[in-house]
């Protein structure tokens, strides 16, 4: 496998890490998982300017330029001869100091990797987690390289995607995804105020407005609306939307989920996922 590092094509293993790389030793760092579909960087400048913004509230230095990063991705897809993939580009805070002391300067340590696109299922079953997403705390308003809470979240469920909610108890986000519901005409997502991510697919979903003549809007969801939703949706720029057809809640039977209206609101996500 190749990856792209600090502006050269390189085999995985040649790539090589630091022992003293920030990001291998404490997380510190961030990330962005884009899907390249046809050749085409999907949402590209939305991609960038979060990892932008991440990058600069972690005091991280970006020596590359927007252009530099989707050309190294342009030519690790053409290498590659890869079509269809999922993107990753991590930026970790460099080598040095020491503990949690922070660096006086150092140059972040840039990875770009590219795999193939795996098919995607769309319907899935949701289950409720036990590990609370903090609203507020940095880990939660960006991708950092520290991901453990997600992927506790997702191990300990019996489903194919874990449910988190933040410290009020009101819904945050899907382990590796945004959470929209189909509730009273209105297509609802819970706001970065609750801990959610501002997620691109999400993103362009509000900035839409309406979606197959629904209202789209962010709001407060509690576990009562996941029970009376008649349709729940979990979107991210790698799959696009999947519908939930079971949701499992702690001490609640499983709930069956589905609307003659999900193929219709599912087609119009896929469309905003190129």
């Amino acid at each position: 496998m190749k990856v792209w590092s600090n502006g050269h094509i390189l085999s995985s293993e040649a790539a090589g890490l630091k022992w003293n790389d920030r990001g291998f030793l404490l997380g510190d760092g961030v990330f962005e998982t884009i899907a390249m579909r046809q050749q085409k960087i999907c949402h590209w400048p939305a991609h960038w300017a979060r990892l932008q913004t991440a990058m600069g509230y972690f005091g991280l230095v970006s020596h590359f330029s927007a252009t530099q990063i989707e050309a190294a991705i342009t030519k690790l897809a053409s290498d590659m001869q890869i079509t269809n993939g999922a993107i990753r580009v991590s930026v970790s805070a460099g080598a040095g100091g020491r503990g949690l002391a922070p660096l006086s300067s150092a140059d972040p340590t840039w990875v770009i990797s590219l795999t193939p696109l795996s098919p995607v299922p769309r319907t899935i079953s949701l289950a409720q987690s036990n590990v609370i997403r903090t609203a507020g705390n940095p880990s939660t308003q960006y991708k950092t390289l520290s991901y453990i809470d997600n992927i506790v979240a997702r191990r300990q469920v019996e489903a194919d995607e874990a449910l988190l909610l933040n410290q009020y108890g009101r819904v945050a986000c899907a382990a590796a995804g945004n959470i929209f519901i189909l509730k009273n005409g209105d297509l609802l997502t819970p706001d970065v105020s609750e801990g959610a991510l501002a997620g691109v697919i999400r993103g362009a979903l509000l900035a839409m407005g309406t979606v197959a003549g629904f209202t789209c809007r962010t709001s407060q969801l509690s576990l009562a609306d996941m029970q009376a939703a008649e349709a729940i949706f979990i979107t991210n720029s790698l799959i696009g939307a999947q519908s939930v057809t079971v949701l499992q809640l702690t001490d609640h039977s499983p709930i069956k989920k589905g609307s003659p209206h999900m193929a219709a609101i599912l087609e119009i996500i896929e469309a905003q996922a190129f």
